[in-house]
Parts: C-alpha cells; structure tokens; sequence
C-alpha cells in the first residue's frame, strides 16, 4: 500500500504514514477501490483491444474476401488466355509452313485419287464392252468415252489394254493385250481356244496362220483378225480394218496355201516350229521348241499315204523318233507312238512368187546364205518334189557354217536346206523375188541378193 500524501509504500497495516504522518484511512476499501480501478483499467485496455480485434478481424476478413476476389479472378483470366492461346496455337498451326515434301506428297495422292476415280469411270466405259462398237468411231468420239491420244497417234483406254490406231481419222487397227477385259464377238482374253470358232462362226471363219498366230477375218468386209494363243488359251488379239485379204478368198487355199508337204510349220500355242523336207523319195523332219532348240531330228522317213494319195504321217525306222501325222484341218501333229499326239502346226512358208533363178549371195545382217550350182530352172506349173537343185552355204551367228544341198519341195516356190553330212533339215527357204525368206532355221529371216 503507498501513502496518498507522500506516495511512499507502507508496509503492515498502520494507520498513519510512518513517513509524514498521514492517516491511512479504510485500507481495505482503499484497496478495494484500487483494485477496482484497476479492474475498470484493464476492462477499459480489454474492451479497446476487443475493439481494435474486432477492427482486425473485420479488417482481415476485407482483406482476404479481397485476396480471394482476385485470385478468382487471376485463375479465371487466366482460364481464358488459356483457352485464347490454344485458339492462337491451333490457327497458327494450321497457317505454320508444310514442309515441301510432304506437300508435294498430299498433291501426288490427290491427284491418284482423282486418277484412280478417273479410271474407274474409265474402265466402266470400256470394260464388258464388245470392240466392234469401236470400229466406226473418230478420234473425238473415242477420247469422249476414256480413250487417250499419246504422241504417236495412237489412242488407248485407261489401263493401255486396248490400243486403238486411226488412218484419215477412222479406225484401221485395234489390239488387245493381255490386261484386256473387253470382248471381241462373244470371246475375251483367256477363253478356251476352242470358243473362237464357236464365236466367230461364218462371221469370221478361220483363213490361215502364220507365226504371229492364227488368221480369222471377214474378206468381203475387209476385217483380218490374228489371235495368240498360249497354253490353249486367248493371249492377244489384233484386229486389223480395210486390210486386203485377196490372198485367202480361194477357200481351197485354206491351209494348204503352199502346195507341197516340205515346209516350215508353225504351232501359234506353243511357238514351237517343225520343218518337213522331201528328200527323194524319202522325208527328213526337225522339230525345234519355242527357244529355238532343237527337240528331235530324223532323216529317211517313210511316208504313209491314203487311198488318194495324199499323205496322212511321216515315220522313222529309228523307235526313238516321233512320228508326224496328218490333222483334218491340214496342219501337223507330233506323236511318241504311245498316248495322245500334241500340237497344231500349220505352214507357214511358200509363195505364189517363183524366182527360177536364183544363184547368188544373199546378206541379212552378219549372216550371209550362198546359192550356186544350180542345177536347173523350174517354173510353177512344173516343180518337183524332192530333187536337189543346188549346192549351198550357211554362215551365221558370228562363223557356225552349213553346207548343204537345197531341195525343191513342190510348187511354192520353197526348197529346204539339207545338211550335207548328217542329212538333217536345217530350215526351209522360199524365194521371192530379189530376196529369199529363211524360215525353220536358227537364223531366220529375210535375206537380199547382193549385187
């Protein structure tokens, strides 16, 4: 307790101030009311800081809805240049440089896929459909429905199956290549080989052969056809308009064109090649394969004839050798002697064209054929059949040589090269006039007289 005068403390409970004498009056009371005034201090200092907490927390909570707002509004502004910068980085994207291959390339496929659609609209114009609608089109007319014209002049369908060649604007030839899904008169590529006459009928009967393969056409009409076959089946057609077939109106001449059995014989399935020879009274054959070697070769044949002397096959002493024999449509076929014979082998060499003198060189290329002493002069109403004629020599294929002995082989102008020491054909040849045709040979071809 402190003295109210002096403001000293007082310890004890005295009633006067041992210092200046004051009388301490209601001590108790006195604390009492210090001890209360204090209290209402305290209360006083609590009830500000209350307020001032108050003021705080009001304070605090301003500021944090304040932090809150704003944040919210950071992420949502945020949220939106997201949103705006993957529309930004899509557009650019889109406008950013391609690099040139990859350009080059998404044209290239474009344009095969407008080309595949152009082919396939195409190829339903010209697949399924019969040629012979081709036949009086013009140039315009066959671009209208797919066709092409290249530099050649030539005009072709989509895939280049069907190739078309004009002549004063009208068509003069139509090939058909293996690819060809078109039809000609009732056949396509691939039927059977036996279809075609079926097919063709009288419209288009079968006139001849040759290398190339075999000869239908319509003579009054001027249409030749030549077919391709390989393994009994249509490999190629070709089909030539205006062509000039006076050479098979005789229907007579039909296969047996050249008369004479000496000749070269061509089977148009297989490509492989047979010559005949008449040597004396006797015959000598060698059949080559389709590349050009030699499968069997036979000399002092007997001949079999029938009751009008024509002859029906041609055969060995020798059981090893195969036998030829006569078909009813004039060609050849080949027997072993056991099971079926095989091939169709029609001629294809002879002219109407005799040369009765005909010593001389002949040059094709390297390859070089000598004729000398000839023996005689023959014309066409007079030839005999097997008689030697003259001496000759071969040089070919870079220096392999023949010599040997022609011999005249009927009257189309045919005489067959006969070797000198085995007796074997080596090929047959035709004259004509100037130049000699060497077919059934390993040096086929046509040859010129040199001067």
């Amino acid at each position: 307790m402190y003295c109210k005068k002096c403001g000293k403390e007082i310890k004890g409970k005295e009633k006067f101030c041992p210092y200046c004498g004051e009388k301490i009056k209601n001590n108790e009371e006195e604390e009492r009311k210090v001890d209360e005034q204090k209290l209402d201090e305290q209360r006083i200092e609590k009830g500000q800081s209350n307020e001032e907490n108050n003021q705080s927390v009001k304070q605090s909570h301003k500021v944090k809805t304040r932090k809150q707002f704003t944040v919210g509004k950071i992420i949502g502004i945020a949220a939106m240049l997201v949103i705006i910068g993957i529309g930004i980085y899509s557009q650019v994207k889109d406008e950013a440089p391609v690099d040139p291959s990859k350009k080059q390339e998404e044209k290239e496929n474009t344009a095969q896929d407008k080309k595949t659609d152009t082919k396939a609209k195409a190829d339903k114009k010209t697949d399924n459909i019969d040629v012979e609608q081709y036949f009086d089109k013009s140039g315009k007319e066959l671009e209208k429905i797919g066709f092409k014209k290249d530099d050649s002049g030539k005009y072709e369908n989509e895939d280049g199956s069907i190739v078309i060649e004009m002549k004063d604007d009208a068509v003069s030839s139509i090939s058909m290549n293996s690819e060809c899904k078109s039809e000609f008169h009732g056949i396509k590529i691939g039927d059977e080989r036996e279809k075609i006459e079926k097919a063709f009928g009288d419209t288009y009967p079968l006139i001849g052969t040759d290398e190339g393969g075999d000869i239908y056409g319509n003579i009054d009409k001027k249409i030749e056809i030549e077919i391709k076959t390989a393994q009994n089946k249509i490999r190629t057609i070709m089909i030539n308009l205006d062509f000039d077939l006076s050479g098979y109106e005789d229907p007579d001449a039909i296969f047996t064109d050249y008369p004479g059995i000496g000749g070269t014989y061509y089977d148009s399935d297989t490509g492989e090649r047979l010559v005949i020879a008449e040597v004396g009274y006797e015959y000598a054959y060698t059949y080559y394969l389709a590349d050009g070697s030699i499968a069997d070769t036979a000399t002092e044949c007997s001949g079999n004839f029938d009751d009008e002397n024509n002859i029906e096959s041609i055969w060995s002493d020798d059981p090893t050798k195969h036998g030829i024999e006569k078909r009813e449509d004039g060609g050849f076929e080949i027997s072993s002697g056991v099971g079926q014979p095989w091939g169709n082998f029609r001629k294809i060499s002879g002219t109407d064209v005799i040369t009765t003198n005909f010593e001389g060189t002949y040059k094709n290329g390297d390859d070089s054929i000598v004729i000398y002493k000839q023996a005689m002069d023959f014309d066409n109403d007079n030839i005999p059949g097997g008689s030697d004629i003259a001496e000759m020599y071969v040089s070919y294929n870079g220096g392999s040589i023949i010599n040997g002995i022609l011999y005249t082989q009927g009257g189309d102008g045919t005489v067959a090269i006969i070797d000198e020491t085995t007796g074997e054909p080596r090929g047959i040849i035709t004259f004509e006039d100037g130049k000699i045709v060497v077919t059934g040979s390993m040096f086929d071809g046509t040859f010129k007289l040199t001067k």
